[in-house]
């Protein structure tokens, strides 16, 4: 039997650290999950090692850390780390025009009343 492959051996991308804080926290939760030392942004999920199992537990941990529920589907679909931060920076944007529009309704309730 051959011997399993170092987690290392996976790399194919040149490594490229994170560049803001949602990468950051991206990159420390695949570290955790796959037991990689060293990830970089444009790493590949399952190039590093990543199968299904680990999507979930991925899921779960970006909702309990960033609180923001991903179908599974994306996770398989946008496998890096900074094409996921570009998902959740597109989230927050929408969800934080959402939070505005919400508050700017109540006070114009507030206001009419």
């Amino acid at each position: 039997a051959l011997p399993a492959p170092a987690p290392e051996d996976y790399a194919s991308n040149a490594y490229v650290a994170p560049r803001n804080a949602i990468e950051e926290t991206l990159v420390n939760i695949w570290r955790e999950v796959l037991g990689v030392e060293q990830i970089g942004v444009y790493d590949d999920f399952f190039e590093l090692g990543g199968h299904s199992l680990l999507v979930t537990k991925v899921a779960t941990r970006l909702k309990q850390q960033l609180g923001v529920e991903l179908p599974l589907r994306t996770l398989f679909e946008v496998p890096t780390v900074a094409a996921l931060a570009e998902i959740f920076s597109a989230v927050s944007a929408t969800s934080s025009a959402t939070d505005e529009l919400a508050a700017g309704d109540e006070e114009f309730e507030e206001g009419s009343l």
